[in-house]
């Protein structure tokens, strides 16, 4: 099969996108990804099998206008190549298209009337990441504006994938027929990400204690508080010898990057603060393996509390603990007594279980192991099955493949 596939996000840091691509190329498949170019990158080349079109869009944090602006161009821009790469012989039988935006599904809508199938995968519902990033309600224009979009594009697309089972239910509340609209989770291929658990601890042979975060760096992620919970660790001087690791979304993570910075300063954490660069997914696993402990600090919210960040599921499969704000999302695929869990917000409780995980060395190596059992169940040899269920049931369904 010719396969194509849409994201707005660079191709070599998104691990889900990869993890399709690599899977059906690996199977024979012809798979084209169009995604976004950052700088120094070709604007075409092959990697593991995978011809991937970089278009000239890159992201940046910004205003709601401004991400509005550049939704606009990015479906231009991949409707644009997408058939020029179809009038150049290339026609696609299937075309995964990933949001954010959902409307990216129109990019494709030239083929669907010529008998290509559509899949949406939906790693965020938009109108909750919108009321979370924006802090607007449900009543706000936008939101309404984003409700209707969902259900139309929903309804356009063949089938739905949805990242996990909240994003499911939530579709489906919302309009999305049932039958059209399955889960494929975010999890670590266990081949990439083996246990590690049989390292070392850094701070055993005279390294430092590594705490890393990993991610968007944005208020609702909640950064200051672990900011804030490890300034008073090592004011205390509980844990010698402490380093924070920060590996941003994305190089351009805007003005909250800017407070992060002296935010660090005025905690008196400079000289413990190791700021990376973005990397691409293939140097994670030996980045996490280097770190103690993942933290993860959300701020609870209409989002937040059902968005499963895939950099948890990651640490857990190389052996390492997390340390994560409790919500709904995590309680529901792991348990309080898998990850060490605190109160969103709270910096006493967050610097209380980073002890706890230091100090506590057999109980730490009990909950990685419970997690570890936790996450066989949506393991990528399990998700990697539904999806390609889902590609031969589209295939069967359709008259051009018959």
């Amino acid at each position: 099969m010719n396969i194509a596939m849409i994201v707005h996000a660079y191709y070599l840091k998104d691990a889900r996108v990869r993890r399709y691509a690599e899977l059906l190329a690996h199977r024979g498949h012809r798979v084209d990804v169009l995604c976004l170019r950052e700088m120094g990158e070709p604007l075409c080349e092959e990697h593991s099998g995978v011809r991937v079109y970089r278009m000239n869009i890159s992201r940046r944090r910004g205003g709601m206008l401004s991400y509005i602006v550049e939704y606009c161009a990015a479906f231009i821009r991949a409707f644009w190549k997408l058939n020029m790469l179809c009038g150049k012989g290339n026609r696609y039988d299937l075309v995964h298209v990933h949001n954010f935006p959902n409307c990216l599904v129109f990019a494709c809508v030239i083929q669907k009337c010529m008998g290509t199938k559509v899949i949406l995968d939906v790693h965020d519902p938009m109108p909750e990441l919108f009321c979370s990033k924006f802090k607007i309600g449900r009543h706000h224009p936008i939101i309404r504006f984003l409700l209707l979009e969902e259900r139309v594009c929903t309804r356009f697309a063949d089938y739905v994938i949805a990242a996990n089972h909240f994003f499911r239910d939530v579709l489906v509340d919302r309009g999305c027929p049932p039958h059209k609209i399955g889960v494929v989770m975010n999890s670590p291929d266990h081949h990439f990400f083996d246990d590690g658990s049989r390292n070392a601890r850094a701070n055993e042979d005279g390294r430092p204690f590594n705490i890393i975060y990993v991610g968007t760096l944005a208020e609702r992620y909640g950064l200051e508080t672990a900011l804030r919970a490890i300034a008073r660790i090592r004011r205390d001087g509980a844990i010698p010898r402490l380093r924070l690791t920060i590996i941003p979304k994305i190089r351009n993570e805007g003005r909250y990057l800017e407070w992060t910075l002296q935010e660090v300063e005025s905690l008196g954490l400079k000289d413990t603060l190791c700021l990376l660069d973005p990397v691409p997914h293939d140097r994670m696993p030996r980045i996490l393996r280097g770190a103690d402990l993942l933290v993860y600090t959300p701020l609870s919210d209409v989002h937040m509390d059902i968005a499963l960040s895939l950099k948890i599921p990651e640490m857990i499969a190389v052996g390492r603990p997390v340390v994560a704000s409790r919500l709904s999302v995590l309680k529901r695929y792991f348990g309080e007594d898998a990850l060490f869990m605190f109160e969103p917000g709270d910096v006493d409780d967050c610097a209380e279980k980073i002890l706890q995980a230091y100090r506590c060395p057999e109980e730490t190596r009990l909950r990685v192991r419970k997690a570890q059992e936790m996450l066989r169940e949506f393991c990528w040899d399990r998700e990697q099955k539904k999806y390609l269920e889902v590609i031969d049931m589209l295939v069967r369904c359709s008259p051009r493949m018959a």
